[in-house]
């Protein structure tokens, strides 16, 4: 889910993403349908409001991460986001805490919680319940 702040040539958060999904993943911002916002999500220990989008890619993506600005890629398949029993209950590090209960998904030996989770959430609701 590549992202980042809106630059003074971003003529909107659409566009920011759009920009920030070809500067980071290298898939073409032309080729990408954009189908709906989803709800912007507030992420306290940066302070910054994340807008999301739920976007559709025509063709298989070539995927050409940015080392600069991707560690790190992982596939999560459209199954285990719907999949009831991917969610679980994590003990995290927060900016508050040491170890809280956190909801999160776990898939493939990969946690991905916070506001990815929080996105990926109202992802699966909308697919869910159209």
């Amino acid at each position: 889910m590549p992202g980042g702040k809106i630059e003074a040539d971003d003529a909107s958060a659409l566009h920011a993403a759009l920009r920030e999904t070809e500067e980071e993943i290298g898939l073409d911002r032309s080729a990408i349908q954009v189908l709906s916002a989803l709800s912007p999500v507030y992420i306290p220990p940066s302070n910054f409001c994340v807008s999301p989008f739920l976007a559709f890619f025509a063709s298989t993506p070539r995927f050409i991460p940015d080392p600069r600005e991707v560690s790190e890629m992982i596939s999560f398949p459209l199954a285990a986001l719907l999949n009831d029993e991917t969610v679980r209950l994590r003990k995290m590090p927060t900016s508050y805490s040491s170890a809280i209960d956190v909801p999160c998904f776990s898939y493939d030996g990969n946690d991905i919680w916070g506001a990815t989770a929080m996105m990926l959430s109202e992802l699966k609701d909308v697919l869910k319940n159209p």
